[in-house]
């Protein structure tokens, strides 16, 4: 008998692969919101720092180029006033004052100048002149003072850099870093130089770069504010975008999870978009159906077997029950083999001891009337014996004809045994067929389907093992028909033994009925005791071996019995094999019931 191992009914242990939900996960909807965040945030920067970058060096630009221009234009001036000394119309010194003027403002009488305000070249902006020496020829406040080696606090030397930049071909630009008016604090200040053959001049124009970039500034403060508005407004909708597009699979996945874990009892979720989603869902929804119907078949298909298990056990139990009655009765058969057999050894020793009277009598004729008193009186507790061996015989002819009845009933409750045996083969064939379809269908599911293919071969195996005990079972009924169709041969063949033995001892009571009648008439007939004796021999003869025949009957009586009692105590074996695997059946029947019932319907 083969044993029954139990299948793990426990969930799955393997390790759980899904990310904590407490941390933040990358999920489609956050993939979506960073993609296109990244595609609104990244070209807004690209184009408002473009924007910045162009503004400014336009602002730079246009500062240069405005100083330029003023620069030229004093130039210019110069070059008017010169040809108004060549004229005679005024002297180089008047015209240089004037010059002075134009530029700057009146001399003051502390030596210091206005700023003329109708020059714009910046909010701190103003000429001032140099000769080749360095000194300041014309300056707001410091005119006339010697600049040649004046630096700035990193060291540098931007007087001398812009007289050798106003020598060069149209001037040149001097960036460097100069105190703020009225504050210790530096700034970066441009200076645009160029120098005037006429009269030995470099005449600069300077200003803070700060000055200019108030519109630059303005500039990149709308910008950045338009770009987060744009981000603002754009980010909102791409969030509403991503919820909206993603809140379907979202709700598909918790679905997912719920049908994973056994939970077969969701309603259809309210998704009808006409995308790649909605396709999805359709399917999802397909294959949660198919599940649905795939799992009430198994638990109902689980069932009946187990309905049919528990049918068969009570089915070997009253099997088992029955042979039970047979051995007894087999057993009971045999002892009254053993006391017929005793009975009979007694009669042969009457039948010797009635022979030895009989010659006795033929010999002797004086003690023929003793003799025929003893005779008559043996004649007498024989046929006292012959009845009881009657009597015994039929009640074993009573005992075999109750134990071929039982052994018929035992050949019916097999058919019906194989019967039950068929029916669990084909539940056990359904049961592995719609595995499979489980199977298959988990794995059309993907990934998700994964929890529901490991519980469908599962159920394979156990169906699989089913239909293998039922083999198993049906092997063992076959077995158990030939050894009761045996038993029945056995049985047929004992009956017949047993009436032909009390066929012998009716025919042995009726000689010990003549021995009576002739033993009666030697009493009254001692004349004829030697013709009664010699007929008294005979009949004794004859009844010793009628005695003999029937010894052999009993001998043979009794090995039928006790090859029934054999053929018993096998098949009760075979019943108990049975009976283990009934159980083993209903175990599994048992535990498919578990594992169907893990999914919630």
């Amino acid at each position: 008998m083969k044993t029954y191992t139990k299948p793990n009914t426990r969930p799955n242990t393997r390790p759980n692969t899904r990310p904590n939900t407490r941390q933040w996960r990358f999920t489609i909807r956050n993939k979506l919101l960073v993609i296109s965040l990244a595609i609104l945030i990244i070209p807004a920067l690209l184009v408002g720092s473009m924007s910045i970058w162009v503004s400014a060096r336009e602002s730079d630009v246009q500062m240069e180029t405005n100083l330029r221009n003023t620069v030229q234009m004093a130039s210019q001036l110069i070059v008017s006033f010169e040809d108004a000394v060549k004229n005679g119309a005024l002297r180089k010194e008047e015209a240089q004052e004037k010059m002075k003027q134009l530029i700057l403002g009146q001399k003051l009488p502390d030596g210091t100048r206005t700023i003329n305000t109708k020059i714009d070249i910046g909010e701190h902006g103003y000429f001032f002149v140099l000769n080749d020496q360095g000194d300041l020829v014309a300056h707001p406040t410091q005119e006339g003072e010697k600049f040649w080696d004046k630096h700035t606090s990193d060291g540098f030397y931007h007087i001398r850099d812009m007289l050798q930049k106003g020598q060069q071909q149209g001037g040149g630009v001097t960036i460097y870093r100069w105190p703020l008016p009225n504050s210790e604090a530096d700034a970066m200040k441009i200076a645009y130089s160029l120098r005037d053959p006429n009269w030995g001049w470099t005449i600069v124009a300077g200003s803070y770069i700060k000055d200019y970039n108030a519109g630059q500034q303005r500039i990149v403060k709308y910008t950045v504010y338009t770009l987060l508005g744009c981000i603002a407004v754009g980010g909102t909708i791409v969030i509403l975008l991503a919820m909206r597009l993603t809140r379907p699979l979202v709700q598909l996945t918790q679905q997912a999870k719920q049908v994973a874990a056994g939970d077969l009892s969701q309603r259809p979720l309210a998704i009808h978009s006409l995308d790649e989603i909605g396709d999805l869902y359709a399917s999802f929804q397909t294959m949660h159906n198919r599940l649905r119907e795939l799992t009430q078949g198994l638990l109902s298909h689980a069932d009946a077997l187990s309905s049919a298990s528990r049918g068969l056990s009570v089915t070997f139990g009253e099997t088992t029950a029955a042979t039970d009655r047979i051995s007894v009765s087999a057993q009971e058969v045999a002892m009254s083999n053993k006391t017929q057999k005793r009975s009979l050894q007694e009669s042969t020793y009457v039948m010797e001891e009635l022979s030895a009277s009989a010659q006795r009598i033929a010999s002797t004729s004086s003690t023929a009337f003793e003799a025929s008193q003893a005779t008559l009186s043996h004649a007498e507790h024989g046929n006292g014996l012959i009845t009881q061996s009657a009597e015994k015989m039929l009640a074993v002819s009573a005992t075999v004809g109750d134990l071929s009845l039982i052994v018929n009933q035992l050949n019916e409750r097999s058919h019906q045994i194989g019967e039950i045996i068929d029916a669990m083969t084909t539940i056990s064939s359904q049961t592995n067929l719609l595995a499979l379809n489980a199977a298959i269908e988990s794995a059309r599911a993907g990934e998700e389907g994964k929890g529901f293919a490991v519980v469908a071969d599962e159920i394979r195996k156990l169906a699989e093992r089913s239909r293998t005990s039922a083999m198993e079972v049906t092997e063992l009924i076959q077995a158990i028909l030939a050894d009761i169709n045996k038993a029945a041969t056995a049985m047929d063949q004992g009956e017949q033994a047993v009436q032909a033995g009390v066929n012998s001892i009716r025919h042995s009571g009726e000689a010990f009925q003549r021995i009576l009648v002739a033993t009666r008439s030697a009493v009254y007939h001692v004349q004829e005791t030697s013709a009664a004796a010699e007929q008294i021999s005979a009949s004794s003869q004859e009844f010793n071996a009628s005695l003999q025949e029937i010894d052999h009957m009993a001998v043979r009586s009794n090995d039928l019995a006790q090859m029934i009692s054999t053929a018993t105590v096998g098949q009760l074996a075979a019943m108990e094999e049975i009976s283990a695997s009934a159980d083993s059946m209903s175990r599994i029947s048992e535990e498919m019931l578990l594992l169907v019932k893990q999914f919630k319907l």
